[in-house]
């Protein structure tokens, strides 16, 4: 049940932020092109539908929205 909860508010989250997403690279684009890892700080997303950025989880904890 909490993993519902947590994918929803995810979902949700990423709606919000749909221009950073497509103003953004990827943390694999990220890679691919500057062949460092992405700075922890800031907005990040993933292409693989199977990662989960435990940043952002963390947040919606912070905030209340979970």
């Amino acid at each position: 049940m909490e993993a519902k909860r947590i994918a929803e508010a995810l979902i949700k989250y990423e709606e919000e932020f749909t221009f950073l997403r497509d103003v953004t690279f990827s943390v694999e684009e990220h890679w691919k092109i500057f062949r460092r890892p992405a700075p922890p700080y800031g907005y990040r997303w993933f292409k693989s539908e199977n990662v989960v950025d435990l940043s952002k989880v963390r947040r919606l904890k912070a905030l209340g929205r979970l």
